[in-house]
């Protein structure tokens, strides 16, 4: 035994069988440890114009602002390179919110696992909407939708079936409760077709509702459009009436208005014989000689082709006053500075303005014309380029029929130096009258200080 111990060769196989099974352990139980993955790469992305996607109670409707916004995005790179850009969305949840602006938080959904985010902004602002609906039952007006003003009802006595009779409007709760009438519309060209044929067969008429100021509501209506039947025969329509007078009133007199009680009247009768009736004509009702007001009743005549007519009497009044006649004159314009401005008349050759008046001779004549002047009301205008309106104070019994030019232009400047005419008024200088021809003559005397043709220059008044 000690002699193997002691064999060199020996020693090294035994050494060398140890180093190997010795090894052998080692590399299984190396083998048999799980081996760690490397970390994986991260990575960041924007995704811009994701839509905000609202949450909401059923009958209600939302405004967004903003619509769209920018996700910033992190994660894996191969949970990134999953990303579907129009299957992301920032959520916004109002459910059980009141009607009214709520300023909501943003979730960003559609990300896939692994891969975070957040909206930019965080939050928007979301208005709640409460929708409501009624049903309404349909009329028909003649006319469209962009002359909404405009629209008539049918003539009395047009027999109209509408289908269906009840319409069902959507939307805004408050527009909804703002409807006053829902309205089918007949185009005037379709109508006027039916009133010559006596009928109105199959045609669809857009609907419309309305408020209570025959304003246009903006809701959706169930139908859209309503079939409209009609039958004209013997038909109802309102037709103005006018009076003949005969003769001349009084020397000095003239008729100052004519007034019709009721004004129109009611006609039935076939519709193409109506259509063609524009006015039911009174009288020759005899005014020679008046000198003070004509009352009296008269007999409404019915037109030939026609069945009735309501009223069958209407009241007349024919007012006879003085006669009127008209004079034409020049005067000069003037003006008020406060201190430290200038008034300047923009487009004016010279400061006056031509006036045209009415009244009754006696009144003509007793005016004395180069008392008048046309005023501009500048005195509490600052700087700056004014359309002004002028005024002429005229005496009880002489009316201002018109002014020439009706309205002047003016630039008021600051004066250099602060220096200034005063803003009170004083007398306005005289202005002869110039008569226009046909019109009243009033001759006047050039006024002191006048030029050779009489006139006189208008300006700011002192």
């Amino acid at each position: 035994m000690d002699k193997w111990l002691t064999n060199n060769t020996v020693a090294k196989i035994v050494a060398l069988s140890v180093a190997v099974m010795l090894w052998l352990v080692l590399h299984a139980e190396f083998h048999a440890r799980p081996q760690e993955a490397p970390p994986p790469a991260y990575g960041e992305r924007l995704m811009l114009d994701v839509p905000v996607d609202v949450k909401r109670d059923a009958n209600t409707d939302v405004e967004v602002s903003p619509s769209k916004v920018t996700a910033h995005l992190y994660g894996p790179l191969l949970a990134m390179d999953r990303l579907v850009a129009g299957e992301v969305k920032a959520l916004a949840d109002v459910r059980g919110k009141a009607a009214g602006e709520h300023t909501v938080p943003l979730v960003l959904t559609g990300l896939p696992s692994g891969v975070g985010g957040r909206a930019d902004p965080q939050s928007v602002r979301v208005s709640v909407i409460r929708l409501g609906e009624a049903m309404f039952g349909a009329h028909v007006r003649i006319g469209t939708a962009s002359t909404i003003e405009d629209l008539r009802p049918p003539p009395k006595g047009a027999r109209i079936q509408l289908t269906p009779a009840k319409i069902k409007a959507y939307g805004r709760e408050d527009a909804v409760h703002s409807i006053a009438q829902v309205y089918a519309l007949i185009a005037p060209d379709a109508w006027a077709q039916a009133e010559k044929a006596g009928r109105l067969t199959g045609y669809t008429a857009p609907l419309v509702a309305v408020d209570a100021s025959g304003k246009a509501v903006a809701v959706r209506l169930e139908p859209a459009q309503a079939t409209v039947e009609a039958t004209l025969e013997g038909v109802t329509r309102e037709v103005p009436l006018e009076l003949a007078i005969d003769g001349a009133p009084a020397d000095g007199y003239a008729v100052t208005s004519i007034r019709l009680l009721p004004p129109v009247v009611a006609v039935n009768g076939p519709s193409e014989r109506l259509g063609a009736l524009t006015t039911i004509r009174l009288g020759p009702l005899s005014v020679d000689g008046a000198k003070a007001d004509i009352r009296q009743v008269l007999d409404v005549p019915l037109p030939d082709g026609l069945s009735s007519v309501n009223p069958k009497q209407v009241e007349v009044l024919i007012r006879i006053g003085p006669k009127a006649d008209e004079a034409v004159w020049t005067v000069p314009l003037h003006w008020s500075e406060k201190a430290g401005m200038h008034v300047e008349l923009k487009g004016m050759s010279a400061p006056e303005v031509r006036i045209t008046v009415r009244g009754a001779p006696e009144a003509l004549d007793a005016l004395k014309p180069e008392t008048l002047s046309a005023v501009l009301d500048t005195g509490d205008l600052g700087p700056g380029v004014y359309t002004l309106t002028p005024h002429v104070a005229l005496p009880a019994g002489i009316e201002l029929v018109k002014t020439e030019p009706n309205t002047v232009s003016v630039e008021i400047t600051t004066r250099s130096g602060g220096d200034g005419a005063s803003s009170l008024p004083t007398t306005a200088p005289p202005t002869p009258p110039v008569a226009a021809p046909g019109a009243w003559p009033k001759p006047g005397s050039p006024a002191e200080g006048s030029g050779d043709d009489g006139s006189k220059s208008g300006g700011p008044l002192r």
